[in-house]
């Protein structure tokens, strides 16, 4: 009985059974944790090294499943709408100076409904304290402020680097807004 028991769990077909339901397990699980936000993170989150191809067909229908309405909704694909206010208040970060006229930022998106897509930050001069040595010199080269369209995706509930290519001197005291923002809602 028991050589029987071995010859039919060593059998092919019941490896690969096996091997699909830890797959389809693996999806489950998935669902209940780090959460992709659309078909392509799904897929790279769940193929594995080793994975049949059978088994990786299965992972990208699943997850092409998973995530077509969200993915479509009633837009074209791409289209992103404007974050209401509120929403955009839920988006926190910082930009500066990093080498040269590229200046590296980040973005968190502190809302659970929205996938972030592109933001306009608003680049300004800032007036140093009335009286100071810097105030008169800098009060002469005041300069407009200066808008940047960045496109960075950005999951709900998490943060993502970007860089931007400015116009603007990394000396020269600044202070930075953003002043929209686009995104795919997932309601």
């Amino acid at each position: 009985m028991r050589s029987d028991t071995r010859r039919v769990l060593s059998s092919p077909c019941v490896r690969r059974l096996t091997g699909l339901v830890a797959v389809v397990l693996g999806l489950v699980l998935v669902g209940c944790s780090n959460q992709p936000v659309d078909s392509d993170d799904c897929i790279l989150a769940n193929v594995k090294p080793g994975l049949s191809d059978a088994g990786a067909q299965l992972v990208a229908a699943a997850c092409r499943g998973r995530f077509s309405e969200a993915e479509t909704g009633s837009r074209p694909i791409g289209e992103a709408d404007s974050l209401s206010e509120d929403a955009r208040a839920k988006l926190t970060g910082r930009i500066g100076p990093s080498e040269g006229t590229t200046w590296t930022g980040s973005l968190y998106n502190g809302n659970e409904k929205w996938i972030v897509e592109e933001v306009e930050v608003e680049i300004r001069s800032v007036q140093p304290e009335p009286g100071s040595r810097l105030s008169d010199a800098l009060a002469a080269s005041r300069r407009q402020p200066e808008r940047y369209v960045v496109g960075v995706k950005v999951p709900p509930l998490s943060a993502r680097e970007f860089h931007v290519t400015v116009n603007w001197n990394p000396a020269d005291h600044y202070e930075w807004k953003l002043v929209a923002a686009r995104g795919v809602s997932l309601e």
